[in-house]
């Protein structure tokens, strides 16, 4: 233990923390300029956005719409294409 050398200065001025190097511990802060006028000038409104030039095509009727629910056909079907695909990869 006689071969380390002492510290400088006590636990207690490690555990606080630093002050900062204004007057009273306030932060210095550069001096900066003002931020620049806007390049076109300060904006009056926002353009009003142009109505689409098309209207949007109409929905096309699905079998489903037409048929009612068919979920639970869609569903067995979805099983047996998984079957038959899994089938493809051992066989």
């Amino acid at each position: 233990m006689a071969a380390l050398p002492i510290p400088l200065g006590s636990l207690i001025e490690l555990l606080v923390p630093p002050t900062l190097a204004g007057p009273a511990g306030m932060p210095l802060t550069p001096v900066v300029p003002a931020p620049a006028e806007p390049a076109f000038g300060v904006p009056t409104a926002f353009p009003d956005a142009a109505p689409p030039a098309v209207a949007p095509p109409a929905p096309v009727p699905r079998a489903k719409a037409l048929t009612g629910n068919s979920s639970a056909e869609a569903t067995a079907i979805a099983i047996v294409v998984d079957f038959l695909i899994i089938v493809s990869f051992v066989g």
